[in-house]
């Protein structure tokens, strides 16, 4: 009874992250999470702010957009498609 019960279980969690990548909020909050702690780490005195991230399907990675206190918009390329933790384009310093 009690395998059964974590086999449901396992598969029911297999099955939302399916879903989930499936319609895209996976890879969106991985993108927004792991920009967060790249901002953290290599851009913290700009004060940052996260505006929005989306796929951009013109380059196949996922733009995250951030506002700095002047109010430039600033947007970071995050690569893999499928989840998104690197950046590969930092607009703040011009390269990849």
């Amino acid at each position: 009874m009690r395998k059964n019960k974590k086999k449901i279980i396992t598969v029911a969690i297999i099955l939302c992250l399916a879903l989930s990548e499936a319609v895209g909020i996976l890879p969106y909050v991985a993108a927004r999470a792991a920009s967060r702690i790249y901002v953290t780490i290599n851009h913290s005195s700009s004060k940052l702010k996260f505006v929005d991230a989306e796929y951009a399907y013109g380059f196949g990675n996922y733009s995250v957009s951030y506002r700095d206190k002047e109010g430039k918009l600033q947007s970071f390329m995050m690569f893999p498609k499928v989840f998104p933790v690197f950046v590969v384009f930092d607009s703040i310093k011009g390269e990849g």
